[in-house]
């Protein structure tokens, strides 16, 4: 009874149920009672799951590798990293950089191309977006981008036109250090609450999720000699297909980005108006 043991709530006697992590032991057990579930410190382990943080992804401890503790670790040393000051993907990384690759998701990009050993990709053709699955399954959506379609696809002899004509012909990278959904920023502030407000009058354009594109060098200069805008490019949602410049998957949004988010990993893009 909780009650009895008041008198001897002190980790200095051997007597009390309550140790130095302020949770309680029960002596008939062994078992350590953390509130929800009970932990057996012979073999280091909870005998249950965590009945929230286990269930809903947004309240896990992992929530800021996108609940996959691996997302930034190379055992092979055969990924590649986007290095912010050389604008291009390097494999070679002197120790303070892979500090900070490690320690910021800012600078830890990776690079999918088949010259990496990994045959995964993603193409968007104007009217669809098809994702080859490394396990050799395709997923395929309806996809547009820009604001004026013909027959329900993109121009493409348009891309030049910037919040008119569809994403640039190129090649990009999807991160899911780069999604982003109205529940996660509320409680994490990826997009910052400042901006949130602004992004719930907009849900008709971008739906409940979106994923920056991030192009690699050679598309990121083209982007540019259009005289467009390298960074504002997304993968998202809307109750309307077009776009200024982004792919919009419009309804089929949330199926994509909960097997991106299962997938964990970067998905090389390539946009190629046939």
């Amino acid at each position: 009874m909780w009650g009895y043991l008041l008198q001897d709530k002190t980790y200095e006697l051997e007597n009390s149920t309550f140790k130095f992590t302020g949770k309680e032991r029960d002596k008939e057990s062994g078992y350590d009672y953390f509130i929800s579930r009970n932990y057996n410190s012979k073999i280091g382990r909870f005998l249950s799951e965590e009945p929230i943080t286990e269930n809903i992804f947004s309240f896990s401890p992992y929530s800021y590798v996108m609940n996959n503790p691996l997302n930034l670790i190379d055992p092979f040393g055969s990924d590649w990293f986007f290095d912010d000051e050389l604008q291009d993907w390097v494999y070679e990384l002197d120790a303070s950089f892979i500090i900070d690759v490690v320690a910021d998701y800012e600078t830890g990009e990776t690079d999918t191309k088949i010259r990496t050993g990994v045959r995964e990709f993603a193409i968007f053709n104007g009217a669809e977006f098809k994702w080859y699955e490394r396990s050799g399954r395709l997923y395929s959506w309806p996809a547009v981008s820009g604001l004026y379609l013909e027959n329900g696809k993109s121009r493409g002899e348009l891309q030049q036109f910037e919040d008119v004509g569809p994403i640039p012909e190129g090649e990009y990278i999807l991160s899911p250090k780069k999604t982003y959904n109205f529940y996660y920023d509320l409680l994490y502030g990826n997009e910052k609450i400042r901006n949130f407000s602004k992004w719930i009058f907009e849900y008709n354009s971008w739906g409940f999720y979106k994923t920056q594109i991030i192009p690699n060098s050679d598309t990121r200069n083209n982007i540019i000699n259009l005289g467009r805008k390298p960074e504002t490019f997304y993968l998202h949602g809307g109750t309307s297909p077009g776009s200024r410049g982004c792919i919009d998957l419009t309804n089929w949004n949330n199926q994509f980005h909960t097997l991106f988010y299962r997938a964990g990993r970067n998905l090389n893009l390539i946009v190629n108006y046939e």
